[in-house]
């Protein structure tokens, strides 16, 4: 296993096989101050079930204890409950309502770009962004 080079505020950890082949990796983001939001922890299916999973996630926490985060949070997909929940995650205390915003017209409203927010695209991608005001 080995930590990837990141940015602040981006925690990775990666497992790959002698055949320099990745296995497995472990991905958080957070304020590099006090929280990160767990987003990823995969191991190819083949190789589910050895621990690898949990070591990823292990190094993972580590690392961010060491960076001085207090809270981590994930969002768990029904699958992967269990998993988490064999790692010690559990139910937010703050009992916290998970709210999503997202689609083609996050950076809109009522066609109006939000307040303070620039806009800088151009060729299809700015198309493709006006045709969803």
């Amino acid at each position: 296993m080995r930590r990837v080079r990141s940015n602040p505020g981006s925690w990775q950890t990666c497992c790959s096989s002698g055949r320099r082949v990745l296995v497995g990796f472990a991905r958080a983001v957070g304020d590099a101050a006090l929280v990160a939001t767990l987003h990823d922890v995969a191991v190819l299916p083949e190789l589910q079930g050895l621990g690898l999973g949990r070591s990823l996630l292990v190094r993972l926490l580590r690392q961010l204890d060491a960076s001085g985060i207090v809270d981590v949070g994930l969002l768990a997909p029904d699958a992967s409950r269990g998993f988490f929940a064999a790692c010690d995650f559990g139910r937010d205390t703050e009992e916290s309502t998970v709210m999503t915003l997202s689609g083609p017209g996050v950076a809109a409203r009522r066609g109006q770009p939000l307040r303070g927010m620039a806009v800088h695209l151009k060729g299809p991608a700015q198309a493709q962004w006006l045709q969803h005001l």
